[in-house]
């Protein structure tokens, strides 16, 4: 009897494990969530990182049109994106993109801009804040 409990155990187990990442394979295809093998952002590869040119995963430099994403696994150049189209570029990234997990750097926004830019920069960094909380992305500020 103890070893059929067990077994029915595992078997519930083992089912449940693959229900849960059906659906999260499922979100990620219906455009809820990132990819799930991306996984979680690994501090452990990426923490001695101090100069943007080595670092590989996104790197977001928002300004009052949108942001500059920068991801280098993707394309070549940095992309204007709106803060419309962000959650759905983010999701949309491949996984190679995303070497060190999860992870992106929010720089603070600076460099030229104009004189009344500040207030609409600093929306555009909540905004991009809200949508990479919401997709479980852990986020490093740089300056």
């Amino acid at each position: 009897m103890k070893y059929l409990t067990f077994a029915v155990a595992v078997t519930l187990a083992t089912w449940c494990g693959n229900v849960w990442a059906e659906r999260r394979v499922q979100d990620h295809i219906a455009g809820e969530r990132l990819d799930p093998r991306i996984g979680r952002a690994d501090p452990a590869r990426y923490e001695s990182i101090r100069d943007a040119a080595d670092w590989k995963n996104p790197y977001l430099h928002p300004h009052a049109g949108g942001v500059w994403l920068t991801a280098r696994r993707w394309k070549s150049e940095p992309q204007n994106v709106t803060i419309a189209d962000f959650r759905k570029i983010m999701i949309q990234l491949p996984v190679a993109a995303w070497p060190y997990g999860a992870v992106v750097v929010l720089d603070s926004g600076g460099g030229p801009q104009g004189l009344g830019d500040g207030p609409a920069i600093a929306a555009n960094r909540k905004a991009l804040r809200a949508v990479l909380e919401s997709l479980k992305i852990t986020v490093e500020d740089w300056p």
